[in-house]
C-alpha cells in the first residue's frame, strides 16, 4: 500500500514539474533529486544489510513526505511569489571570474607539488589521504567560476573551468562535475522562462538524462580508465550485466538502506553527530584537531558491521537518529524554506551573486541526500568562503585600480 502510495506520490509530482507551465527552479532540481535517491522504492527492496531488505512502510512515509512538501512547497511558492528581477548590486568585483582561474591554477599547481603523480593513481584512498586545503579550494574555485563563466558567457574562461572539472573526474571525484552540470542546466531551463518542460524543452530534457546516466556510469568505469585499460572498458559497456550492477549498486540504493535500516533497528544516536555543526565557524577545525563525531562512525558498525567500504550518509537518517520523528518532519520543513529562498534568488541581476546561489542551491538540492547535516552545511560554507575571498580581493584591487584615475581626474579639475 505505501509503495503504491509513493509512486503516485512521484507520479502526480513529476507530471506536475513537467506539464505545468511555470519556471524551472530549485524546486524542480529537489524534486527530481529525491526522485533519483529514492528510486529503490519504486522496486521495494534494497541491497543492504541482506540482500532484497524489504523497504518499510516508515521509510516510504519518509520519502513521500519529502516529495509531497517539495511539490507542495512549489505550488505555494507559485501562489505567493511573482516572477521579478531582484536590482540588487555592488559596485567591484568585476575581476572575480579572472581571480577564481587565477586561484584555480595556483591550487591545482601546488596540489601537484605536494601529492605529486599520486593524482594519477588508481588508488583512490590513497589519494584522498594526501590531498590538502589546497584540493578543498581548488575543487570548489573551479565550480564557481563555471557557473560565473556560464552567467557571463565568457566561453574561453568557461572551457578552462570546464578542463579543471574534467581533471577533478578524472582524478576519481564527481562533486564539481555534478555541481557545475545540475547549476549549468538550472540556469538554462530558468532562462527559458514560463514553460512546459515536457513539451517546450523535451531534447533538453532527454540530454539531462543522458548526462546524468553518465555521473551512474563513469563511477564503475574511472578505475579503468585511469589504468588505461580501453579494452576491458568497451567489453564492460557491451554487457547488459553491467548496467544492471550501475543500476543496483548506485549510491541510492546504499543511503535508502541506511534510512530503512535505521528505522528497522530502531537505531537512536542522539545529537552526537549534530554537534559537529558548531566546528563549523572556524575555518580550520581539523588542523586544531576539534574532529566531529560523524554519523557514519555512528551507524555504520552497529548496524552493518559486515560491510568493509565506508558508506555514505543519509540526512533523514541522521535527523530521525537524532530526534525521532519530530526533529525529521522540521528539518524537511526547513529544508523545502531553504528551496523557496534559493529560488526566489534566482531572480538576482548582479551576476556574481547569481552564481554563488546557483552554485548552492545545487549543491543543496541535490548531494543532501547522500550527506550528514554537518558535511552538507561544511560544503555550502567551502562555496560561500572561496567566493567571497576572491570577490574581496577583486573589489580590493579592483579599488585601488581606479584611485589613481580617480585622484588625477580631481587634480584636472583644480587647474
Amino acid at each position: 500500500m505505501m509503495q503504491l502510495l509513493f509512486i503516485v506520490v512521484a507520479i502526480i509530482g513529476a507530471g506536475y514539474f513537467l506539464y505545468a507551465k511555470r519556471a524551472f527552479d530549485f524546486f524542480s532540481v529537489a524534486f527530481f533529486s529525491a526522485i533519483i535517491y529514492f528510486m529503490p522504492g519504486f522496486f521495494g527492496y534494497l541491497p543492504f544489510p541482506t540482500n532484497n531488505s524489504p523497504i518499510l512502510g516508515a521509510t516510504y512515509f519518509v520519502m513521500i513526505f519529502v516529495l509531497f512538501l517539495t511539490l507542495l512547497g512549489r505550488v505555494f511558492y507559485n501562489a505567493v511569489m511573482s516572477r521579478r528581477v531582484i536590482n540588487k548590486t555592488f559596485a567591484g568585483g568585476d575581476l572575480l571570474l579572472f581571480f577564481l582561474f587565477c586561484i584555480s591554477a595556483v591550487c591545482l599547481m601546488m596540489t601537484f607539488l605536494t601529492v605529486g603523480t599520486v593524482l594519477f593513481s588508481a588508488h583512490k584512498l590513497k589519494i584522498m589521504s594526501l590531498l590538502s586545503h589546497w584540493w578543498v579550494v581548488w575543487e570548489n574555485a573551479i565550480i564557481i567560476g563555471g557557473v560565473l563563466a556560464f552567467v557571463e558567457k565568457k566561453w574561453k574562461y568557461f572551457c578552462c573551468f570546464l578542463a579543471f572539472v574534467a581533471f577533478d573526474v578524472y582524478v576519481g571525484f564527481r562533486f564539481s562535475a555534478a555541481m557545475l552540470f545540475i547549476s549549468i542546466v538550472t540556469l538554462w531551463l530558468y532562462s527559458k522562462g514560463r514553460q512546459r518542460l515536457i513539451i517546450n524543452s523535451r531534447w533538453e530534457l532527454f540530454l539531462v538524462s543522458l548526462g546524468g546516466a553518465c555521473f551512474f556510469i563513469y563511477k564503475f568505469l574511472y578505475i579503468l580508465v585511469k589504468l588505461g585499460d580501453w579494452q576491458q572498458i568497451w567489453q564492460s559497456l557491451a554487457k547488459l550485466s553491467f548496467f544492471s550492477k550501475v543500476f543496483t549498486q548506485s549510491e541510492p540504493f546504499t543511503t535508502l538502506s541506511i534510512l530503512n535500516t535505521v528505522i528497522q533497528r530502531n537505531f537512536h544516536a542522539g545529537f552526537a553527530s549534530l554537534a559537529g555543526v558548531l566546528h563549523l565557524f572556524l575555518l580550520f577545525g581539523n588542523d586544531l584537531n576539534l574532529h566531529s563525531v560523524t554519523f557514519n562512525s555512528l551507524f555504520q558498525p552497529v548496524i552493518f558491521p559486515l560491510i568493509k567500504f565506508q558508506m555514505a550518509n543519509n540526512i533523514w537518517a541522521e535527523m530521525w537518529s537524532a530526534g525521532g520523528w519530530f526533529l525529521l518532519v522540521l528539518f524537511i520543513i526547513i529544508f523545502v524554506f531553504v528551496i523557496f529562498c534559493f529560488s526566489f534568488l534566482l531572480q538576482l541581476k548582479d551576476k556574481r551573486s547569481l552564481a554563488l546561489t546557483v552554485a548552492m542551491g545545487s549543491c543543496w538540492s541535490f548531494y543532501i541526500h547522500r550527506n550528514s547535516f554537518s558535511y552538507q552545511l561544511q560544503l555550502e560554507r567551502r562555496i560561500l568562503l572561496v567566493w567571497f575571498g576572491c570577490l574581496v580581493v577583486s573589489m580590493l584591487i579592483c579599488s585601488a585600480l581606479k584611485r589613481p584615475h580617480i585622484t588625477h581626474s580631481r587634480y584636472t579639475e583644480n587647474r
